[in-house]
């Protein structure tokens, strides 16, 4: 960035396409927003599609576990509370709730960007810029299947920062609401949890606590009227246990409600990789979905162990950074967000659109002063575009194949596990520039006022 700035005309360059790449990035995703719909309805097995199965079936009085459309292999994982903030979309007919859910992805897109430079304080058009092109460039594959399957990733990312935000600026109570909308829709941002507690922040822990709560209790308002008041109340209790027990207490330690084939190569989380690559059992989903390790066989209990130490080391050294700089709310926001980062890639599985994430961390980074910043962006940038989005791009040209037929290129680099030492590498990154290498305010004014001082 500093050279551009020495140079006009390389400036004035860099700035045009820049503009032109993210305009057309844009572009491209409301083309997808308009166009996706079709696709999705095509597609009964469709992630969008078992959110809306579930809402349907609390509408009705059914329990939103066991609703799953005829021919689908999918099933409603979510909390309870998520059926009912999403039960709106009933109102439109089928095919106008896809519509309507796919159009919106764009926008929640360039909502989750503005808030990340709101919340990290970006304050120069470049850095805006910066945010804009990596968002819509060097994230389109990710950007691409958030909105072709429909998914809610965005729409969680975006209360996760607006909570940051609001809590930035001492609104407590509004800003854990969103953070535990975020929760109640999606589980992983109840990590927040435990950073608020690692930093003692009890006033803070409480409400979070308590809008979790009172999110909980949402599913009533359709429960009592179906069911009536003590038959309702009884519903919402049996849906909750039955969510904690045999859902995410399951999957968490058993693997429940997967197979083998979770571990292919679109799993980006810290086991799915180990597991394809160490695992005689696992899909790897490359050319053919017969099982086998891509390197050679280990037992899938070290694997397991093997994972858990990774992320629990993560999760350990992010929660002690948090604590040691609960003072400057920049540094303990952007920490939070690689504590949730970490705690999504530790989790068994980590699809590439739950990435987004990635977003407000690169935000961050941006808001940053440290050595050779331009350089170390521009590598990350380029190692987000070169292993997902050119991939992805190459889909739409048959005629270019890095792998077998009729497999997507980025298996080509899933099934070795670069994906997932990109973001983890990505992640590491980060926190050391934040705890290490970055200048505190009034740094380098006082660094330029040694040499005046000494003449």
């Amino acid at each position: 960035m500093e050279d551009a700035r020495k140079n006009p005309a390389l400036d004035k360059a860099w700035l045009t396409t820049l503009c032109v790449l993210s305009g057309l990035a844009v572009f491209a995703l409301q083309t997808l927003a308009v166009l996706g719909p079709a696709y999705i309805w095509q597609q009964d097995t469709k992630d969008y599609l078992q959110m809306f199965d579930g809402v349907d079936a609390l509408l009705a009085g059914r329990d939103v576990y066991f609703a799953k459309r005829a021919g689908s292999n999918l099933f409603f994982a979510y909390p309870p509370a998520c059926a009912a903030l999403m039960a709106p979309f009933a109102i439109f007919a089928p095919a106008a709730r896809v519509a309507v859910w796919s159009a919106l992805h764009p926008f929640a897109l360039a909502l989750l960007v503005y808030l990340s430079g709101r919340l990290f304080e970006l304050k120069t058009r470049r850095e805006w810029l910066y945010l804009v092109s990596f968002a819509t460039v060097a994230c389109f594959a990710l950007c691409q299947l958030e909105i072709l399957e429909g998914q809610i990733n965005v729409f969680v990312a975006c209360l996760v920062t607006g909570g940051l935000l609001l809590l930035k600026r001492e609104r407590v109570f509004w800003g854990t609401l969103l953070l535990a909308l975020a929760t109640q829709i999606k589980v992983t941002p109840a990590v927040f949890g435990l950073a608020f507690l690692v930093c003692a922040q009890w006033r803070t822990l409480g409400l979070y606590v308590l809008n979790l709560l009172l999110i909980g209790l949402l599913p009533l308002l359709f429960s009592v009227p179906a069911l009536g008041f003590s038959d309702g109340v009884a519903f919402n209790f049996d849906m909750h246990v039955y969510y904690i027990k045999d859902v995410l207490l399951a999957a968490a330690t058993r693997g429940e409600y997967f197979d083998a084939s979770m571990y292919r190569w679109q799993n980006l989380s810290i086991p799915g990789m180990l597991h394809r690559l160490f695992d005689a059992n696992a899909i790897a989903g490359v050319g053919n979905d017969e099982p086998g390790a891509v390197l050679f066989s280990l037992p899938p209990l070290l694997l397991g162990l093997a994972a858990r130490f990774a992320t629990l080391g993560m999760l350990g050294v992010a929660a002690w950074q948090l604590r040691k700089h609960r003072n400057d709310f920049r540094l303990w926001s952007g920490i939070a967000i690689l504590l949730w980062l970490a705690f999504q890639v530790g989790n068994l599985v980590f699809w590439e659109h739950h990435l987004l994430t990635i977003i407000p961390v690169f935000a961050f980074l941006l808001s940053l002063k440290w050595p050779r910043k331009g350089q170390v962006l521009g590598l990350i940038s380029a190692a987000f575009l070169l292993v997902f989005s050119v991939p992805r791009l190459l889909d739409f040209a048959p005629a270019v194949k890095l792998t077998a037929p009729d497999v997507s290129k980025l298996a080509f680099y899933g099934k070795y596990g670069i994906t997932t030492l990109l973001v983890v590498a990505t992640w590491g990154a980060a926190l050391y520039i934040a705890t290490r290498l970055q200048k505190q305010p009034g740094e380098e004014e006082a660094a330029e006022a040694v040499p005046k001082a000494e003449g």
